[in-house]
């Protein structure tokens, strides 16, 4: 799980960089949302989530990120770092 707390820690701080460098003040409560579940699942680690429970919680939060749509280069950079970190997640072995 550490290569995945690392791989997390790289898209929360993409997520606060997009969140500081935004200037679409509609989608600053996105990035928070974004962040809180980032911290969620940390957490869900720290407890020792299994891989599954932990895919199953990002696949929520995918869906959330593909209903919305989040402006300009911040929000490009936040979406190519989650579908990064969905990415790398999916690799990971049981």
């Amino acid at each position: 799980m550490d290569a995945i707390v690392q791989e997390l820690a790289r898209y929360a701080a993409a997520l606060a960089r997009a969140l500081d460098n935004t200037t679409h003040a509609n989608d600053r409560t996105t990035y928070r949302d974004h962040l809180a579940a980032s911290a969620r699942w940390l957490g869900m680690i720290h407890d020792g989530a299994s891989l599954s429970e932990l895919r199953e919680s990002v696949a929520t939060e995918q869906r959330r990120f593909g209903w919305g749509y989040l402006s300009g280069e911040p929000g490009k950079l936040a979406s190519e770092a989650f579908e990064h970190f969905v990415t790398f997640l999916e690799s990971q072995s049981s």
